[in-house]
């Protein structure tokens, strides 16, 4: 590898394996691998001053399983227990958490991809690598993007495991923007996707083509409603049927008049 692996340290919070399906409701299923940064960048944190918050400090209420920058990673929590990572309890149950450097430096961003192929060797296989925005209403992970992330660290672990592939080939398109202020293909594809999706409350808000297609929905619905002739102690005459329906029985009650009108007539001259 090409960071150094450290494994000296260990993060205060964390819920021990045993206890991770009576505290969250999830078994402790590792399902994939959660993106994070360690805050903003304007905030100069070091990486040793976000180890020493984990692990040194009382007050500290939260934690990750592991914090990366460039050519570093420290394992804080061991992989079998769940973090205090995602304000999700599914969340916390089911990922791995990686705290990444949030200036996202190449350094930065290379060890990130290489630890991510790491992990999915040591389990042999290519977990879901998400943000931490997928579980949590925030801004959290800046600047990293899941696709790029996954692309890139596809790349390198096919050729840690022998070479280019096919597989290879078109991680290397996806993560090619085609222009310099362009996004990759990865990113058009997550952020395509994330636009038709529904929002999870206190986790994510809903796509703007998924809200607009329920607003569409609901007016389609609307408009059917006022044209329902309604059920009686059950729900409403709609508007457009009811002004329909008094029309109607108007212009039937008007046929009556006018029907009593002509036999009358004919009647008058007849008599005469």
């Amino acid at each position: 590898m090409a960071y150094k692996f450290l494994t000296q340290y260990n993060a205060l919070r964390f819920t021990p394996n045993a206890l991770v399906t009576s505290a969250f409701g999830f078994p402790r299923i590792i399902t994939n691998i959660t993106l994070h940064w360690w805050g903003r960048p304007e905030w100069q944190q070091t990486f040793e001053s976000v180890v020493r918050f984990f692990c040194e400090l009382n007050s500290t209420q939260t934690s990750a399983h592991e914090v990366i920058s460039d050519g570093v990673v420290a394992c804080l929590v061991d992989h079998s227990n769940a973090a205090w990572a995602n304000g999700n309890a599914k969340g916390n149950a089911q990922s791995i958490t990686l705290e990444c450097n949030p200036r996202m430096s190449a350094g930065d961003f290379e060890t990130v991809c290489e630890r991510v192929a790491d992990i999915w060797t040591m389990y042999d296989q290519i977990l879901l690598v998400t943000e931490h925005r997928d579980w949590f209403a925030t801004e959290c992970c800046g600047t990293y993007r899941k696709g790029e992330v996954a692309a890139r660290a596809l790349q390198i672990y096919e050729l840690k495991k022998g070479g280019k592939t096919a597989i290879t080939k078109v991680a290397e398109k996806a993560t090619q923007p085609k222009g310099k202020d362009d996004k990759s293909m990865a990113d058009a594809i997550s952020e395509l996707r994330d636009s038709w999706a529904p929002g999870i409350e206190h986790v994510r808000h809903h796509g703007a083509n998924w809200m607009a297609l329920q607003n569409v929905s609901r007016q389609t619905q609307e408009l059917k409603d006022t044209w329902t002739p309604g059920i009686p102690n059950v729900k409403f005459e709609g508007s457009a049927y009811k002004l329909l329906r008094e029309n109607l029985e108007a212009q039937r009650e008007t046929n009556v008049l006018l029907k009593q009108l002509i036999e009358a007539q004919t009647n008058n001259k007849v008599g005469e």
